[in-house]
């Protein structure tokens, strides 16, 4: 019986975790599919390529496969506490993210989750401005985007709208 229960829970969590903002219109779809589209493929391939390594890092680099690069190692590792004390780890996170949420964001599966963890990253690229030398706007419009996915989910064109059709028999 508590099993069943837990089972019951677990598969109410997961549908609202996954389950997106289902839209009739195209242009909402549109709407709602396009801005993830930009924030991924600006995360996973533009951003994320410099300072992670994956097989569309430039070679002069160096960077062998989930490798962090160096630079972004020591750049983190000025940050403030309590990121200053596992700087290895963030930046691992911090690479992942970009990544592999972007991607995710890319092809709508698990957008919530990484919309989650693009918020967590960019507030602390935010509160570690002093560290780096960038435009803060874009972590600004990553942040109101993964916002605005965080809400809505992937839409009528992600996976996670067929893999909760599939799941959950919508």
């Amino acid at each position: 019986m508590i099993i069943y229960r837990f089972i019951q829970n677990l598969s109410s969590l997961l549908k609202k975790i996954i389950e997106p903002f289902a839209a009739d219109s195209l242009l909402l779809c549109l709407f709602i599919k396009a801005p993830q589209i930009v924030v991924g493929y600006l995360l996973a391939f533009y951003f994320g390529k410099n300072s992670f390594g994956v097989p569309w890092s430039p070679e002069h680099l160096n960077l062998s496969f989930f490798q962090v690069a160096p630079w972004f190692l020591d750049i983190v590792s000025n940050f403030y506490d309590p990121i200053r004390s596992f700087p290895y780890t963030f930046a691992l996170f911090s690479g992942l993210t970009k990544i592999v949420g972007g991607i995710c964001l890319i092809l709508g599966i698990l957008s919530r989750i990484a919309s989650f963890c693009v918020i967590l990253l960019m507030t602390i690229f935010l509160i570690n401005q002093d560290f780096i030398e960038f435009n803060f706007t874009f972590p600004l419009f990553f942040i109101a985007v993964s916002c605005f996915s965080l809400y809505f989910g992937s839409g009528k064109f992600g996976l996670d709208y067929i893999l909760s059709k599939r799941l959950f028999n919508n």
